[in-house]
């Protein structure tokens, strides 16, 4: 699509852009990946405008999250982890991985298709939220304690793997299967803290096999927040790397809950070398 404004001619890209007062409108959008990342936050709103009495069934019973309401300030509190959770059920539903639609019979097929996987996947996820903030708050409860200097670069290595696996946002941002296997990387986190009172050698050793690739990452993760600063498949292997990370903290440090897959130095490196030739060696 093009649209002219004063200077000529320049390509804008349609999208549904979600409204503040609980609307959709459509909008033209200068980038691509913006105007993509918009239309699919605008169908999942439509989406939920569409299921009606089944949408305010959602919200109010199938994702009751009372039980960890005292823990959700991590995750911008309830009143924002119930909108995130509830995006989260949508877009698995509904979308499951597929570009949102762009026509109305398009739009009626999801609909149709989605309706009946809505109750397995609102329980599937409150479940995965649920079990994820529950150990999260032992955990951070444990950090903010205060542990001995010596701990000290554990501590922060901890408390920045907290930050990255729980924050406002992270139900719907965080993928499967990822989001599925926090509980797992929680409890691994969980397990070092225990071992490291009886060997803070051990931890300091393993840590410094780990800390190089999670630095990498963090030079990199800017990128995954900015749409037009990597190409789409160069951003998926960023995200894969990012996981295999925390795979590997798995292996290191609790070795007895078993990674998702294979993980090594190795396997890291050639991920790495991945997300380079994909982002243009950039």
């Amino acid at each position: 699509m093009c649209i002219r404004d004063r200077a000529g001619v320049a390509q804008g890209y349609p999208a549904l852009v979600p409204e503040a007062d609980g609307t959709v409108a459509l909008r033209v959008l200068d980038d691509p990946e913006a105007a993509r990342r918009a239309h699919r936050r605008g169908v999942l709103r439509l989406l939920r405008l569409a299921l009606g009495r089944d949408g305010r069934y959602l919200e109010r019973q199938a994702l009751d999250l009372r039980p960890v309401a005292l823990q959700a300030a991590a995750a911008g509190g309830a009143e924002a982890l119930a909108r995130d959770l509830l995006e989260a059920v949508l877009e698995r539903a509904f979308l499951g991985g597929r570009e949102a639609p762009r026509d109305p019979e398009a739009f009626a097929r999801i609909l149709e298709e989605g309706r009946p996987r809505l109750p397995a996947e609102a329980e599937r996820l409150r479940r995965v939220v649920v079990e994820t903030l529950e150990l999260h708050q032992r955990l951070r409860r444990r950090l903010d304690e205060g542990l001995p200097p010596a701990w000290l670069a554990a501590a922060r290595d901890l408390d920045g793997q907290l930050r990255r696996l729980v924050y406002p946002g992270f139900v719907a941002r965080t993928p499967d299967p990822w989001l599925g296997h926090l509980p797992r990387y929680l409890r691994a986190a969980e397990r070092r803290l225990e071992r490291l009172e009886l060997d803070p050698a051990r931890d300091r050793r393993l840590l410094a096999q780990v800390a190089p690739y999670w630095e990498r990452y963090l030079r990199r993760a800017s990128d995954l927040e900015a749409p037009a600063s990597l190409p789409p498949l160069a951003r998926e292997a960023l995200e894969r790397y990012r996981w295999m990370v925390e795979e590997l903290r798995v292996s290191l440090f609790a070795q007895e809950l078993r990674t998702a897959f294979p993980v090594s130095p190795q396997r890291l490196e050639a991920q790495w070398r991945e997300v380079e030739r994909l982002a243009g060696g950039g």
